[in-house]
């Protein structure tokens, strides 16, 4: 079941579009990993690893607005970052969290989650020097299962990543929590950092 997917814009402008690589399933269903560099940054050398909801429209070529935003929050508020991996608490793409919705309707938790997606966040979270959750409230989709799907995040996070590893998610001025970080599609590049 195919969802709706919304426009893309450019990447942000000091992203090396040229080496931005991404990891989708043979049906384009899926999309498990969006990682990409700063063409700026020569001399540094640090990653950081973004999880966000669920993919939408952005690839190897465009960005979405969520995407965008968080290239550009990086690039402001990280400035020894050179790497950046965009992962999802759920693999399937969709812009419209109702898609999501109603995918785990009517196929159930897996489906929506991805059968790799788990793989690759224990593995972009074992090379992380950052972490930031973002993937915000559940947006319609049933509490019980977001929740669940959060709990298995936080264990793959927490069971994989390197020890003093900083765990941060955005100050959204009151909005979000540690259990529904502040989604990034409402960043600000001035927004502040509050660490786990």
């Amino acid at each position: 079941m195919k969802a709706r997917i919304g426009r893309q814009v450019k990447h942000f402008e000091n992203i090396d579009v040229d080496c931005i690589t991404a990891i989708f399933s043979k049906n384009n269903l899926y999309r498990y990993t969006l990682q990409m560099q700063y063409k700026d940054r020569i001399e540094q050398n640090n990653t950081i690893t973004v999880i966000l909801k669920n993919p939408s429209s952005a690839n190897e070529k465009m960005a979405d607005n969520t995407i965008r935003r968080v290239e550009g929050f990086v690039h402001c508020n990280f400035p020894d970052v050179k790497y950046l991996n965009i992962l999802n608490i759920f693999a399937y793409r969709a812009t419209d969290a109702k898609d999501v919705k109603n995918a785990l309707i009517n196929n159930g938790l897996n489906y929506i989650v991805g059968i790799e997606n788990d793989k690759y966040i224990k593995s972009f979270v074992k090379e992380s020097d950052y972490i930031i959750k973002a993937w915000g409230g559940n947006s319609g989709i049933n509490k019980k299962a977001y929740n669940q799907r959060i709990e298995q995040v936080n264990d793959l996070i927490h069971n994989n990543v390197k020890k003093d590893v900083p765990i941060y998610r955005v100050d959204g001025n009151g909005k979000g929590s540690s259990l529904y970080p502040f989604h990034a599609c409402f960043w600000s590049y001035t927004m502040g950092l509050e660490k786990y």
